[in-house]
């Protein structure tokens, strides 16, 4: 999902609602945001590689890779060309043990490989139906072993459950023209059932993009504000609108805003600017309590932490994680 925020965010550049929408209960939080630094490991992909980062240093554990998510047993899932095209490759925590999981062909370009207690496996890749530029791409299904190849969606940034049941998704609406806007929606696991679950009708916060459900299921954490306009290339900072991180239970409702960034209009705003700008891609930690995302600022870009409530804002790394969007936490 390469909007012009996420695009400077990986560069290194520096409330919708339904009808009869429910109440957001408190989650239960019981650890700081020092212990889940300190007990999370976060999967890291970048030009050297893959590698884990504890909370203080990063190890490196593979030479070449990209989109990197821990498995519910402990291994790692990943895309690598390493056989000559972007296949679905999994490896153990430690980088041994490299296996192929796929063998489609050149043009699928998996990306976003997320599997399930049950062994499915969810991602997204290319639709040949599918031609308009920054927009809806296939999302697919194979087993563990890489059979079983199925299309359920057209969408982006899948999010597969824990379970395996179900999974959430970006979908464009009006793509390729300037009325063009992105929701949340879910699906069961076999592509029945696709519903909305975040509809337009705010123009502070219109889109939702990027959900990640929690893991136990209840709660989906998702990007909420203005996406970039489409087709663009005059929109800067200036324009970007409000983007922050929001939660929706998994069956729609309320939008929980957690950040609480201060868009910026002027070159002025920017220069006395104190707060972060924008806020994007969550994350759940292994216990559901806390999410870290990306922000820019100012001075430049973090990523931070805050609790499933919107307290706790704190820094987890002082400067861009460049993980893919769909990054799952281990607990150590």
């Amino acid at each position: 999902m390469a909007t012009w925020s996420r695009a400077l965010l990986r560069a290194g550049w520096i409330a919708g609602c339904i009808a009869a929408a429910p109440v957001v209960q408190a989650a239960t939080v019981t650890q700081t945001a020092d212990w889940e630094k300190q007990n999370t490991l976060w999967l890291v992909s970048n030009s050297s590689g893959i590698s884990v980062y504890d909370g203080s240093a990063f190890t490196p554990i593979a030479s070449q890779g990209s989109f990197p998510s821990w498995t519910p047993t402990g291994s790692v899932i990943f895309v690598s060309t390493r056989s000559g095209s972007a296949q679905i490759w999994t490896m153990n925590a430690d980088g041994s043990g490299a296996t192929q999981v796929s063998h489609f062909a050149p043009s699928m370009n998996p990306q976003l490989p997320q599997m399930a207690r049950n062994g499915t496996i969810v991602f997204q890749g290319q639709d040949p139906s599918l031609n308009v530029p920054d927009s809806n791409i296939g999302i697919y299904t194979i087993n563990s072993n890489g059979s079983a190849l199925r299309e359920i969606a057209q969408g982006q940034g899948p999010s597969i459950a824990l379970s395996g049941s179900w999974i959430a998704y970006t979908l464009t609406t009006n793509p390729g023209t300037s009325n063009f806007h992105r929701e949340v929606w879910r699906a069961n696991i076999d592509g029945s059932n696709k519903r909305a679950l975040t509809f337009t009708g705010d123009p502070t916060y219109p889109d939702a993009a990027a959900p990640i459900i929690s893991p136990d299921e209840t709660t989906i954490a998702i990007f909420s504000g203005k996406e970039n306009n489409w087709n663009d290339q005059h929109q800067s900072i200036f324009t970007f609108g409000h983007r922050e991180v929001a939660t929706i239970p998994a069956n729609g409702g309320s939008r929980l805003k957690l950040s609480n960034c201060v868009p910026v209009t002027t070159q002025a705003e920017l220069e006395a600017s104190t707060q972060c700008i924008m806020a994007d891609d969550p994350a759940w930690t292994p216990d559901g309590q806390w999410l870290i995302f990306n922000t820019i600022w100012r001075t430049g870009n973090q990523t931070r932490m805050i609790d499933a409530n919107g307290n706790g804002y704190d820094q987890y790394y002082p400067q861009l994680i460049m993980a893919p969007m769909r990054v799952q936490l281990k607990a150590k």
